[in-house]
């Protein structure tokens, strides 16, 4: 992508979004873990005034209480709300995962309800479902679309023969899946297409959920609100190497007198996203990301290179 077309393409959003799941506090599901009310409130209240235009969100974060929030704290501020159906789950909080057209619905409904909107930004099928063809649950978009209730449509974490598929129902306006510096292989596998289709792109896991910067570490233990104390795929993760991966990045990234998020940002801008997710709990958090500077690019190369051929 030329950088005129990044720059065209970040103009619409800032450069990262607000990932809503850290703020599901102790509603648990796909959660951080405990954050209290106050800082809440302070957190979203100072994003949207330091400029950030977008807020990702899903019923799945915190059962319900992320939208929640969004809707109680944000009701009258100019943030666009991106949300996800197909994740639901039982009484028992036992997570049921389903693209059946009327459990989307269901969902569709009740986020409007909880963010306390009439109308959508975006609105996205969360995870691909091999029992129930994309088609389907994208026609029941499609039509929530020519109704006025969402702006625009898309997937998440999606492969291209759904992508493909879901394109001949109607335009996919936008895709979200996995990016970061361990992982591009989402993006990677549609890049072509993306562009071609002018899709936009936004990026989730952008610091591994803590991976990047250093707040996971070997030993750390997690409150049982946080998804990070169970969850079996986040457990089965190599940390070690991604360890090692990160302290040579900070290691080459302190040689090169720059700091990690301009480096995230730059990765992101190199690849065309269009926008990052990233999860903050308080406004501490939030400030260095509104300090972030472009590296130039035969520099970011020279990063990159430097660490791979770093031991």
């Amino acid at each position: 992508m030329k950088y005129q077309d990044s720059l065209n393409n970040l103009a619409k959003y800032s450069w990262f979004s607000l990932g809503g799941a850290a703020l599901s506090g102790e509603g648990a599901g796909y959660g951080l873990g405990r954050i209290e009310p106050e800082l809440i409130v302070q957190t979203l209240n100072f994003a949207i005034e330091a400029g950030v235009t977008h807020i990702d969100c899903a019923p799945i974060y915190g059962f319900g209480r992320c939208e929640q929030l969004v809707g109680e704290i944000l009701a009258q501020k100019p943030v666009k709300i991106i949300s996800k159906g197909g994740v639901s789950w039982h009484d028992n909080k036992r997570v049921n995962m389903s693209n059946e057209p009327k459990i989307i619905e269901k969902q569709f409904f009740e986020t409007l309800k909880r963010v306390k909107r009439d109308v959508l930004d975006c609105y996205l099928i969360h995870w691909p479902d091999e029992k129930v063809d994309i088609r389907k649950p994208y026609e029941l978009l499609s039509q929530l679309k020519q109704k006025g209730l969402v702006k625009r449509i898309g997937l998440s974490n999606t492969n291209l023969e759904d992508l493909q598929l879901a394109q001949k129902v109607d335009d996919v306006d936008v895709i979200q899946g996995e990016f970061n510096f361990f992982s591009t292989t989402g993006h990677s596998c549609l890049k072509d297409y993306l562009v071609s289709h002018k899709i936009d792109f936004i990026g989730w896991g952008t610091l591994d959920q803590g991976v990047l910067t250093g707040r996971v570490t070997k030993d750390r233990q997690y409150d049982r609100s946080d998804f990070r104390a169970k969850a079996k795929w986040w457990k089965r993760q190599d940390f070690l190497t991604k360890f090692h991966k990160r302290d040579v990045l900070l290691k080459v990234l302190k040689a090169f007198d720059f700091h990690l998020f301009d480096f995230i940002y730059s990765f992101q801008f190199y690849h065309g996203l269009q926008t990052s997710l990233i999860s903050i709990k308080s406004p501490k958090d939030l400030r260095p990301l509104l300090e972030v500077k472009l590296i130039k690019q035969e520099d970011f190369e020279q990063i990159i290179a430097s660490c791979m051929l770093t031991p």
